[in-house]
């Protein structure tokens, strides 16, 4: 069962975190291939040579990847409902204090 599925509060960061690295991963991938493949990667209609093209345009197109990277940072930096609370003193030790 996916979190989306079962209603997770945090599938939504993961959405964003999970897309926007996918797309950076990609794009490091299919960058070195065009290295490692020669001059032939970069003549215009290379499969590879689409594919970089493509991948770059969904890394700046209408500022979606840096939203995205936005939108998980936000999310991590919330604060959560469910954080580590400070436990109350002890009336112990304020009756003794």
């Amino acid at each position: 069962m996916t979190l989306a599925e079962s209603g997770s509060p945090h599938a939504a960061r993961w959405g964003c975190a999970v897309k926007a690295h996918g797309v950076d991963t990609a794009y490091r991938a299919v960058s070195e291939l065009a290295l490692l493949a020669g001059a032939s990667s970069f003549i215009a209609g290379c499969a590879s040579a689409k594919a970089v093209r493509d991948l770059n345009a969904l890394l700046y197109a209408d500022g979606i990847h840096d939203s995205l990277y936005r939108a998980t940072g936000r999310a991590l930096a919330a604060p959560a409902a469910d954080a580590v609370r400070i436990p109350p003193p002890r009336a112990a030790a304020l009756a003794s204090g």
